[in-house]
């Protein structure tokens, strides 16, 4: 990937994780929506340890903790 005019990989990692744990504070209201945020986790933890190991960098792994920390302090206004 070019550097150029992109983030670096542990800042997209940390701002999608963020804004779905975000997404989901907004519409925890709706059935099935716990189980739904569950499932997308897992997967994105999958997807950034893979693309950590393959890229022979910590910075997807590192940004999707983050994200998530940040995700879930979060104040949100429903």
């Amino acid at each position: 990937m070019s550097p150029i005019n992109r983030p670096q990989l542990s800042e997209r990692w940390q701002r999608k994780l963020r804004e779905y744990i975000t997404f989901y504070k907004k519409h925890s209201n709706k059935r099935w929506s716990s189980v739904n945020l569950i499932w997308l986790l897992i997967g994105m933890f999958g997807e950034s340890f893979v693309s950590s190991i393959l890229l022979k960098n910590l910075g997807p792994l590192a940004g999707t903790i983050i994200g998530f920390y940040d995700g879930i302090s979060t104040k949100v206004i429903v």
